[in-house]
């Protein structure tokens, strides 16, 4: 009791005394009762957001983030040419990195980290010998942003619960965008008979969608397999809309991306009948899918992938002579037009390499595609050692950021993805889920990474 006495008395435990934390919620609702008083809504909700995110900071950044990211390219604010998402990502930032400021949550940084920051730096250093540095400086901003977004993010420690709810606020996320397309697709809005979202004059980009909705997927499929009663019910009810939407975008590269994750959980997990029930969930919807589908798939060969073949063909021109440093962040398509005469079909004179590792190669160089290759290579690597090293109970919610990240790989080879925060947000949330999982299960880092 002395003892207990004495350590109530030390110097060292501060008395209480109000602090920001305390003080800050109250001025919150002091103004949101103005705000109500004078109905002024969106104060209100700018005031509601805040007040949420001193509670949870973690999930309101990250809730924040899996809402916008797929309604990215249909937010632009204004005549700034910047987007909802991009102010969204940034205050997810700030949000994170001032709770490891304030709690003190460092984690171990994943391996990918360094690989991540370095294929960065030098994509920026790019600009001081672009083509047209202009076009660089354009998208520099962007690319710093969501390398910022990564590294605040993966050196954050994450519980297990929190985990848990940014997962769930990813299917929401979604779920939220498939139901929008659907909706608009039913009511003849759509984008040359293939699902979008369209807001006024401006529609997101069908395959952009599909790649969005990867990591929810991914998740709502694990959340089938894990949860039981209502729950499974709405991760059954989440994984209809969000593989029916998918299928509407008409993006073969999304229906390849959807093949390689049923392969990892065929292969982690074998012949469950509810991976079975879910895949001819899938068949059933292709089968009923509108005929355009099945035309697109047809016409894949005729079609020379949509034209993709001749870009490749005029990005290896690119490469060849430009190889060893690149073209510079951001000018592929002012490179293209240099070698557009060698299409075998012309379609275009100038556009977007359609694939993030050319891209990276003709950009960047054979360094900045090393970087890149070794960043990925990293993070599959870790997650791979993670899910050998847990227990046979924790395998089952590791394995969905696993397929995740195989179907944004296998997108990322016909998609313009690199620099896009659906792309990011997969490997942000891959290193989170390896974090917790080696917590878990008692595993260290130095002992996985020398397995």
């Amino acid at each position: 009791m002395k003892r207990l006495e004495q350590v109530v008395a030390s110097p060292f435990v501060p008395r209480w005394r109000p602090t920001a934390t305390v003080l800050l919620p109250v001025a919150c609702g002091v103004l949101a009762a103005i705000a109500i008083a004078l109905q002024s809504w969106p104060a209100l909700a700018v005031l509601l957001g805040i007040s949420v995110a001193l509670v949870v900071p973690v999930e309101f950044a990250f809730g924040l983030l899996a809402l916008a990211v797929p309604f990215d390219t249909v937010t632009t604010l204004g005549s700034s040419g910047l987007t909802l998402s991009f102010a969204v990502s940034a205050a997810s930032g700030g949000i994170l990195l001032a709770k490891i400021l304030a709690g003190g949550r460092v984690a171990a940084p994943p391996r990918a980290l360094p690989w991540f920051v370095l294929f960065f730096l030098w994509a920026a250093m790019s600009t001081l010998w672009a083509l047209d540095p202009s076009l660089s400086t354009k998208r520099l901003p962007a690319a710093a942003a969501l390398t910022a977004l990564y590294v605040v993010a993966v050196i954050l420690q994450i519980t297990e619960r929190e985990l848990r709810t940014v997962g769930q606020m990813i299917v929401f996320g979604g779920t939220v965008a498939a139901a929008v397309s659907l909706y608009q697709f039913a009511m003849g809005v759509n984008v040359a008979g293939r699902a979008s979202i369209v807001f006024g004059a401006v529609a997101t980009n069908s395959n952009e969608l599909a790649a969005s909705l990867i990591l929810p997927v991914s998740l709502a499929v694990g959340g089938v397999l894990s949860s039981r009663g209502w729950r499974r019910g709405l991760a059954v009810a989440a994984v209809v809309l969000m593989l029916l939407c998918t299928l509407l975008t008409m993006s073969r590269g999304g229906l390849v991306a959807l093949a390689a994750m049923a392969a990892v959980y065929f292969y982690r997990q074998g012949t469950d009948k509810r991976l079975i029930a879910v895949l001819a969930c899938a068949t059933a919807l292709i089968l009923v899918a509108p005929d355009l589908l099945m035309t697109r798939m047809q016409e894949a060969l005729s079609s020379r992938a949509q034209g993709r073949l001749d870009i490749w063909l005029v990005g290896m021109e690119v490469v060849k002579h430009y190889g060893a440093f690149g073209v510079g962040l951001d000018n592929f398509p002012l490179a293209f037009q240099q070698y557009a005469g060698r299409q075998m079909v012309f379609r275009a004179f100038s556009t977007v390499p359609h694939n993030i590792y050319l891209q990276a190669i003709a950009e960047t160089g054979l360094l900045g595609f090393f970087l890149l290759i070794g960043a990925l290579r990293a993070q599959m690597k870790d997650i791979a050692r993670t899910i050998r090293g847990a227990r046979d109970s924790a395998t089952a919610w590791i394995v969905p950021y696993e397929a995740a990240a195989w179907g944004i790989i296998i997108q990322g080879m016909v998609a313009n993805l690199l620099w896009r925060k659906m792309f990011w947000l997969v490997w942000i949330v891959v290193a989170l889920a390896v974090q917790v999982a080696k917590r878990n299960t008692g595993t260290h880092a130095e002992t996985l990474n020398a397995g």
